[in-house]
């Protein structure tokens, strides 16, 4: 039995419909709230299955959540494959308005999450909504997805499965190349040619294709945005967690760098939760396989890395509700 009210809903973007769900907790509120943007690929309003552990979590300390279906999946209405990452925000933008208009939600305090790809989103949320923005908590959200941090991943995701150095050192020289084309703004024929003569390599699929779209979107820079120059302008409660065996972004280097760049925010709280990964599961090694694994079981059957839960919830918690409550006595 579900210890929180769940309610199917839907907001507009534009002529874009989204459609998802409300959890509520026990009680008539006016509740603080979250809202779970979706991340990368062709995500429903369950996160992958993830989201009932952060559904379940939240609302047992009296904090709603929101959370809906990309555009084109599940009940929702457009197309999420177009996208740019300004019209992801404006979306984010609209939910938030959407839930702060409701009688049950405390409107001064409603806030953002979001993991990997999703929390690269929170800034530019802010940055069109500022006011509105209570809080933010970004996982596994790396600052910067230049050279470095895609050598990175490639680097420690050969590693971690298994491939011997000399099949690390070629596949590190590849894309180097590749990065090198993009850099250069050379035409994508030229990277399809270059993957096409690794066909033969094992670790080409785990060093990743790059299909041409995705290509062109960093070429030319719409994939991110300057996370860093965006993050000094926020002034709300922000959380920045990270995965210790995360092997997809480098845990203690994005640590520093939000660190530094927000500096002269006042409550800033940046830290890493023991045995987890990318997506904060608990994890022997951090590595994709062993990720997808845990993708693929029940939510009953995940296993989120101990603490983590806690951490973001009580943060929230503290802030805007206990807070609240001892300002009132």
């Amino acid at each position: 039995m579900l210890s929180y009210r769940q309610e199917e809903i839907a907001f507009q973007n534009g002529d874009t419909v989204l459609a998802g769900t409300l959890c509520l907790p026990e009680g008539s509120g006016p509740f603080p709230a979250v809202l779970l943007l979706p991340g990368a690929g062709s995500m429903a309003r369950d996160g992958l299955g993830m989201f009932p552990h952060y559904w379940e979590a939240f609302t047992r300390r009296g904090i709603a959540t929101l959370s809906w279906d990309k555009p084109g999946i599940g009940a929702s209405s457009g197309d999420w494959t177009t996208q740019s990452q300004q019209e992801r925000a404006e979306e984010g933008v609209a939910a938030l308005n959407w839930l702060r208009r409701r009688s049950d939600i405390a409107a001064d305090k409603v806030g953002l999450w979001g993991i990997s790809q999703a929390g690269q989103i929170l800034p530019l949320i802010y940055t069109l909504a500022s006011e509105a923005v209570a809080f933010m908590i970004a996982a596994s959200v790396p600052p910067d997805i230049g050279d470095e941090q895609e050598l990175f991943r490639v680097t420690n995701h050969l590693l971690t499965e298994g491939y011997e150095l000399t099949d690390v050192d070629r596949a590190l020289a590849f894309s180097k190349i590749r990065l090198f084309l993009q850099r250069a703004q050379a035409p994508y024929s030229l990277v399809e040619s270059l993957q096409r003569l690794m066909l033969q390599e094992p670790w080409l699929r785990d060093a990743g294709i790059w299909d041409q779209k995705r290509y062109e979107q960093h070429m030319h820079g719409e994939a991110h945005s300057d996370i860093l120059s965006l993050l000094k302008e926020v002034r709300c409660p922000f959380l920045a967690v990270f995965g210790e065996r995360d092997t997809i972004i480098n845990g203690q280097e994005c640590a520093r760098l939000y660190t530094s760049a927000l500096k002269h925010n006042p409550d800033v709280t940046v830290t890493t939760i023991p045995q987890a990964d990318h997506a904060l599961f608990l994890s022997q090694t951090g590595g994709f396989r062993e990720m997808d694994r845990s993708f693929l079981l029940p939510p009953e059957q995940q296993s989120l890395a101990p603490g983590y839960l806690d951490l973001i919830t009580q943060w929230v918690q503290q802030r805007f509700i206990l807070q609240h409550e001892k300002g009132a006595h």
